[in-house]
């Protein structure tokens, strides 16, 4: 992928991160995230390429592939927290922050929220003509 494209769809998962936590219909954490992908609550799934922990990071993508949600996945877990707004604010200066690390979220389906919006419809469409990989099947086991 170009750099280009890859900062298109950087921008356009900004945008639908934003909405849907403005709007309350985004979830963060991997044990979150794999609890309402279980309920079949999932629409979006992100997930950070640096996880830290390993069989996490192969259930969700094994639940995402059983459940039908759509899995991209982000190049870290810093830049995630970023997106997602997790921020620790010192109370003695306003502006300095600190960024938390996310591994996964997860933008929820409703019936409110507009899944038809122009920017997810862009994302879909420009994801769809890369050449994707299947990914393999999860093992199962003891880790």
């Amino acid at each position: 992928m170009s750099i280009k494209k890859s900062l298109i769809v950087e921008k356009l998962l900004k945008i639908i991160i934003r909405e849907s936590r403005i709007k309350g219909f985004l979830v963060c954490g991997l044990k979150e995230t794999a609890k309402f992908i279980l309920k079949e609550k999932g629409y979006i799934c992100l997930l950070a390429r640096n996880c830290d922990i390993k069989p996490y990071k192969i259930a969700i993508k094994a639940l995402c592939r059983l459940k039908n949600v759509k899995l991209f996945i982000v190049s870290s877990r810093r830049k995630l927290g970023r997106y997602c707004k997790l921020l620790n604010r010192s109370h003695k200066w306003k502006k300095s922050y600190k960024i938390t690390p996310c591994s996964s979220c997860l933008v929820l389906k409703s019936k409110t929220f507009n899944y038809h919006n122009h920017n997810i419809n862009n994302l879909l469409a420009l994801l769809s003509k890369f050449s994707t990989k299947l990914l393999p099947r999860a093992k199962v086991g003891k880790y």
